[in-house]
């Protein structure tokens, strides 16, 4: 016999022990458990890995259409300046001045200013042409 089933026969034989412990167990609001409960938390075990499972994946489609974003965005910037190079504008400058439009462009894209100023500025390289 070990020693819960023990203390167990022991505090049921003694009628003192016996009602304290009822009176306790009552007042807990405890409730037998039947196996339940480990189930639950297997569910939700199994439910949490899945979420995880379901935002890794997200995460790594969305961290793939960014890095292709990027890329093209490097590509586009690339290409401005072997065409400033290709029309005699020295190559530091370019490598420069491309960097620095392009940023502006992506914190002031939305400003009605400067899209009619960059449309005026399109509007005079195609005269130009």
């Amino acid at each position: 016999m070990d020693t819960l089933e023990n203390f167990q026969q022991k505090a049921f034989a003694d009628p003192e022990l016996n009602v304290l412990l009822l009176e306790a167990a009552q007042n807990s609001d405890l409730e037998e458990s039947d196996g339940q409960t480990f189930t639950l938390g297997l569910e939700s075990v199994v439910v949490s890995w899945a979420c995880y499972a379901l935002f890794r994946w997200s995460k790594m489609i969305l961290d793939a259409r960014q890095r292709n974003l990027e890329m093209d965005a490097a590509r586009q910037q690339v290409k401005l300046i072997e065409e400033l190079v290709a029309e005699d504008w020295p190559r530091e400058q370019a490598e420069k001045l491309v960097p620095a439009l392009l940023d502006g462009i992506k914190e002031r894209g939305e400003d009605p200013t400067f899209k009619v100023a960059l449309e005026k500025a399109l509007a005079l390289a195609g005269a130009a042409d």
